[in-house]
């Protein structure tokens, strides 16, 4: 029986799914706080702890990890995924977090995980997007050797098979009048992870492909620029309303233009902090 405070299945954080948990519980049992559960985990003097877990304030170790799955009774997958959330919430490393992210897609319960693994594996690569995008520009019945020779960097025949038979299930291409595979209009949902470490994922891997244009003597058109700034707390809400400004009119252009495609490009755009 699904745990009747909290669905663990919905959380890709185990902190906000504590508060949650505590809150609801303490609704029906007016004993149950963090004092309480302190206590229950051999931390009689110390009332602050769960709250500096929950605000990210201190790490919560595996010992008390096990402890609160006997506190909040938690059962079975639901008692693996919290292990798996903990571990992939407070992990630093990228190869670990992307193998506990594995075990949380594996472990999810919920109705919409089936939607969720087929998101996730459309994510864990940079081509499959590049591949649907393409279809836009070119014609492809059966014969898939037409994307092998137009995309860049290349990819391997076995690629483009794999990655089309992934968006024919997912519904993100279809069959025009003509018997072309062209791009659908149905937009793809990742279920409670959509903002979380699967988009993070897929922009780590467009990153990478940002490298190989960087290094790239590729003549075809291109711009490539950084920079480095010194600026206020204050300008920093300024500067990124600009950038959604920016991005909303690349859209309406590429959206209203009265000329047929005829390559695709990606856009990237960082702006993150290089000091404390």
């Amino acid at each position: 029986m699904p745990n009747p405070f909290a669905d663990i299945y919905s959380f890709s954080d185990f902190r906000p799914f504590l508060a949650l948990y505590i809150q609801e519980r303490g609704k029906a049992d007016k004993s149950f706080t963090q004092a309480r559960i302190c206590r229950q985990l051999g931390l009689p003097n110390s009332r602050s702890f769960l709250g500096d877990v929950i605000r990210g304030l201190k790490p919560l170790t595996a010992t008390k990890a096990e402890g609160l799955i006997g506190i909040l009774e938690l059962k079975g997958d639901e008692a693996k995924y919290f292990r798996a959330l903990v571990l992939y919430n407070q992990s630093g490393i990228p190869s670990e977090k992307e193998f506990y992210l594995d075990q949380l897609i594996s472990l999810n319960r919920s109705p919409s995980a089936i939607v969720d693994k087929m998101a996730f594996a459309y994510y864990t690569q940079w081509y499959h997007s590049t591949i649907r995008a393409t279809l836009d520009i070119v014609d492809v019945k059966d014969d898939l050797n037409v994307l092998a020779r137009k995309i860049v960097p290349k990819l391997s025949l076995g690629k483009i098979k794999s990655s089309f038979a992934l968006l024919k299930n997912l519904g993100l291409i279809h069959r025009d009048g003509n018997g072309n595979w062209k791009p659908s209009e149905k937009s793809l949902h990742s279920g409670p992870y959509a903002q979380g470490e699967i988009i993070k994922r897929y922009q780590v891997e467009c990153l990478e492909i940002s490298k190989s244009a960087v290094l790239s003597a590729s003549g075809h058109a291109r711009n490539i620029s950084t920079e480095t700034l010194s600026i206020a707390a204050e300008d920093y809400r300024l500067i990124e309303d600009k950038l959604q400004r920016f991005k909303s009119e690349i859209r309406a252009i590429v959206r209203k233009s009265a000329h047929g495609a005829d390559r695709v490009y990606q856009l990237n755009v960082q702006l993150f902090p290089q000091t404390e």
